[in-house]
């Protein structure tokens, strides 16, 4: 039906006590069960951006479990506020950082959690992925793909 999709800390005491979030494997479930399949999800409203990213982490995770990867899914939400929408760890460290927007066109603004963590995580890759149609990466080395690209590009 789906699958929990833990928040991240270094400390796994502190993994097992913050609140993981659920994501179903189809998201026609998830608006089925809401009694959301008559409403049209409309481009660049809230309810869009949330069936997008649970799309888009759903196809992550199945991708990830066919492929045998090595990958840890979690989520990162500290006290100040700051939210990465999705961490992938490999060998125990994080690999990517990744946000999700369902805009055609980003701004600066849009860009501003994974410029926060770039310390934190040295090494991993951050990346948006959205419905912009060109890959582009910022001037501060943050990769832009469309959601499509974005998903192979992590899983290559």
């Amino acid at each position: 039906m789906g699958f929990f999709l833990d928040a991240f800390h270094r400390s796994v005491s502190a993994r097992q006590k913050a609140a993981p979030t659920f994501y179903f494997f189809d998201v026609g479930i998830q608006r089925a069960l809401s009694e959301m399949l008559e409403v049209r999800p409309v481009p660049r409203s809230s309810y869009y951006g949330e069936l997008l990213e649970a799309f888009v982490v759903s196809e992550i995770h199945r991708r990830i479990e066919y492929s045998e990867k090595q990958m840890r899914m979690s989520y990162l939400q500290t006290a100040d506020g700051l939210e990465i929408d999705l961490l992938l760890e490999r060998r125990g460290r994080v690999a990517f950082a990744i946000e999700f927007k369902s805009k055609k066109s980003l701004t600066i603004d849009d860009f501003s959690a994974l410029r926060r963590v770039a310390e934190d995580f040295p090494g991993a890759r951050r990346l948006v992925l959205c419905q912009e149609e060109r890959t582009r990466v910022t001037e501060v080395n943050i990769e832009v793909f469309p959601w499509a690209e974005g998903i192979d590009q992590i899983l290559s």
